[in-house]
């Protein structure tokens, strides 16, 4: 307040805060705040899925199949480049759902961390989401893959790296699903039995 007193000061400020922007330091901690203020009132929602286009399609039919009860019954939001509408511009949206997303779920496998669209532009803002934001990286192991040599390794799996997904007999892959689906559920809020 410098010389003057509370009381000079007119009450619809008091309280206010100040946040000099005439250096970048000052620039930056009125951005941070404007992000917080903005996700207090517009809060992350849904599942964002990403995918190497590259891997077999059948990974995310199969996940899909497993979490199509969590969408019918609770309503979660799940999304995937599949719901694209024709015309429009698939990079924006894609950015655009990054965004908005609480969960990111990631299909990891060599064709997931050699996507150069993955490492350029969805997986750097969801690492950034998840430290300031709030966003949960909910990995799952594929194929056998150099995984500890990326970001991804600083996150817990949602399966066990060192029984990837590709090696599991067809009844043991359906419970990891299960489980799979369990997990996401339980990160979202929604209580499981």
């Amino acid at each position: 307040i410098g010389h003057y007193h509370g009381d000079q000061i007119p009450e619809f400020v008091r309280g206010a805060s100040y946040i000099n922007v005439s250096d970048e330091a000052g620039f930056d901690a009125l951005f941070r705040r404007v992000r917080q203020v903005w996700r207090e009132r517009v809060p992350r929602k849904g599942v964002f899925i990403s995918y190497a286009h590259k891997d077999d399609q059948h990974w995310l039919d199969t996940l899909l199949s497993h979490l199509s009860l969590l969408q019918r019954q609770h309503g979660i939001e799940i999304w995937t480049d599949r719901n694209i509408e024709v015309g429009a511009r698939w990079h924006e949206t894609i950015q655009s759902e990054l965004d908005r997303a609480k969960v990111a779920v990631l299909l990891v496998s060599p064709d997931f961390l050699a996507s150069n669209y993955i490492a350029n532009d969805e997986l750097p803002k969801m690492l950034q989401a998840a430290e300031s934001e709030g966003m949960t990286i909910f990995w799952i192991p594929l194929r056998p893959s150099a995984y500890k040599h990326s970001p991804i390794a600083a996150f817990q799996s949602a399966h066990s790296p060192a029984r990837p997904l590709s090696g599991l007999s067809d009844p043991d892959l359906d419970q990891a699903f299960v489980d799979i689906g369990e997990k996401l559920a339980k990160t979202i809020g929604i209580p499981t039995g």
